[in-house]
């Protein structure tokens, strides 16, 4: 009995800890700034803040991804666009505290370099390779049509897009349509499913087409492309500029591409930036209005001409070309580098990286032994047999990258 009675108090003692460290955690959360929408929150960056400034050290510090936590209210006299690297700090702990799991994306704090005229905008090269290019295909998401309109509106909402207005227009009313009513000013966490039956109702029932505005904040990072093809797309997505971009197919081989900047810019800013890289991609350039509509994937595209195709979510992904593959092996283009590439220019060190890397390959130990055959040193012969054998069949996390890099930097100029 007094051991039953023993761990009884234990549990009761261990219980009250716990009720304690949740006060403490509660009364810290209410002396911290109100959250408005933590979804929705970015930090300013864009305030003079640049290198080494303490918000980009700390979303630098970020990484995860975000889990959405609803809605607090708000106090008076506070906002979150009044948040300063001073408060940052404390509003960092607070939240690591109250959600272990909640972490912000790293938003960049430096930005591309300029081109004249065009803010924050890095020049597409000159010449893009071809290979490259083929290494990346358009491929649609297989998403029910609710499902896809979720997507697209978490993705703006992440970054950083409060409220969104839907427009219902009849496009059967001259070229550009009649706008027959729109529904204003809607936070994400209010788009509930009576407002996505209203929109299904117009547009399934009314024959309307449905666009999508992004109502605030008026300062975003969001740019809308017009009327792109696949190529465009591709080569966007190769870009610096374009590692962060969400693509709506709007009809057969037709897309529209909403492009995510690394900081918040005014209307003509996002103007200009719209205009250069409508001019670089063959983009309508009269879409790049700063404010431009956009498709809402999940519905139907009834513009004339486009057959009431489904407007649906694609993405850029990469993949092998078989006909690339056949003519060019793997083993073939270890043999071509290290020709240019010889034994005796490099540290044992890296000759042993070598080594390594060759033994994923299936005739590795002829490529070694041939390529090693051009060495001047008499001790090679028998120290490449010992190396080779020391591997044990495995690379150990060397791949054939380290054979290209090493070519690179003391061969006679090949090309991989």
């Amino acid at each position: 009995m007094k051991r039953v009675a023993n761990a009884s108090k234990r549990v009761a003692n261990a219980s009250k800890r716990v009720a304690n460290a949740s006060k403490r955690v509660a009364n810290a959360s209410n002396s911290a700034l109100s959250i408005v929408s933590i979804g929705a929150y970015r930090p300013p960056i864009d305030k003079g803040q640049g290198k080494g400034s303490l918000c980009a050290g700390l979303l630098a510090r970020q990484s995860g991804k975000r889990k959405g936590l609803g809605v607090a209210k708000k106090s008076p006299g506070r906002d979150l666009a009044g948040l300063t690297d001073s408060s940052l700090p404390v509003l960092f702990l607070l939240l690591s505290i109250s959600f272990p799991t909640l972490s912000v994306p790293f938003v960049p704090a430096r930005l591309p370099s300029r081109v004249p005229g065009h803010p924050f905008l890095k020049p597409f090269p000159q010449s893009l390779s071809k290979e490259a290019t083929m290494k990346k295909r358009l491929m649609t998401k297989a998403l029910r049509p609710m499902q896809a309109t979720m997507v697209q509106l978490d993705w703006l909402a992440e970054r950083g897009i409060t409220h969104f207005s839907f427009g219902y227009f009849d496009k059967g009313a001259g070229r550009a349509g009649a706008q027959q009513g729109m529904m204003r000013d809607v936070a994400r966490v209010a788009f509930d499913q009576r407002r996505r039956a209203f929109l299904y109702h117009r547009h399934a029932d009314d024959g309307l087409d449905i666009y999508l505005f992004l109502a605030s904040p008026e300062k975003h990072r969001i740019l809308i492309l017009d009327d792109l093809d696949a190529a465009a797309v591709i080569r966007l997505a190769s870009d610096p500029i374009g590692q962060d971009i969400f693509v709506l197919e709007t009809s057969e081989a037709n897309y529209q591409v909403l492009v995510a900047c690394p900081r918040a810019l005014t209307r003509e800013d996002r103007k200009r930036m719209e205009l250069a890289l409508a001019e670089k991609l063959g983009a309508d350039r009269q879409a790049a209005t700063g404010c431009h509509s956009c498709r809402l994937a999940g519905f139907n595209n009834k513009k004339r001409g486009r057959n009431n195709d489904l407007v649906r979510i694609a993405e850029p992904r990469l993949f092998v070309s078989k006909t690339r593959k056949s003519e060019l092996s793997d083993s073939e283009r270890v043999r071509k580098a290290l020709e240019n590439l010889h034994p005796d220019a490099i540290s044992r060190d890296e000759w042993v990286q070598i080594c390594g890397a060759l033994q994923s390959l299936p005739d590795g130990q002829d490529i070694w032994h041939d390529w090693n055959n051009r060495s001047d040193y008499s001790d090679v012969e028998k120290s490449k047999v010992s190396v080779w054998k020391s591997f044990h069949g495995s690379s150990r996390g060397l791949t054939l990258g380290t054979i290209f890099y090493l070519v690179s930097q003391y061969g006679t100029g090949c090309q991989t």
